[in-house]
């Protein structure tokens, strides 16, 4: 009868684990998040060809929001890339349901109307995937 209770809560331990976020300093002191674990800013993996970034720093957030547009850009066919610019982003932690703890970065998205002027805006989502770096192309809830 013991066996089968520490067997579930073997199983429920190790759950809980793989939905975890680690708080974290990287060398100059900038907090961030981490689900894979961190040791004094250790750099992150995954990025696209094989570099390295480190979640939560202002260059890396900017250059994923900057990705953001160009995916909002492919979403919408006909906008030309001159057509839009970044105004302004936010990325916060969100909790997806069967996914766990990942990143969701919302954009700002200025519009270049066709008398030339930065008249309008749009709010565009990307949800980073596991590796913090590349964006879910399958649907996904969002938990509470």
């Amino acid at each position: 009868m013991r066996r089968p209770i520490l067997l579930v809560l073997a199983c429920l331990a190790s759950a809980t684990a793989l939905a975890e976020v680690h708080k974290c300093k990287d060398e100059n002191g900038k907090t961030f998040f981490s689900d894979r674990g961190c040791a004094g800013g250790e750099k992150m993996r995954g990025a696209p060809g094989g570099d390295s970034h480190t979640i939560g720093t202002p260059d890396d957030d900017k250059r994923i929001a900057l990705r953001c547009v160009d995916n909002y850009r492919e979403a919408h066919a006909g906008v030309a890339a001159e057509a839009t610019r970044l105004n302004n982003y936010q990325i916060k932690w969100v909790s997806v349901r069967s996914l766990g703890a990942r990143r969701l970065v919302t954009v700002n998205v200025g519009l270049l109307n066709e008398v030339g002027f930065w008249a309008a805006a749009t709010q565009h989502q990307c949800l980073l995937r596991g590796d913090n770096v590349t964006f879910q192309t399958t649907p996904y809830e969002l938990v509470d």
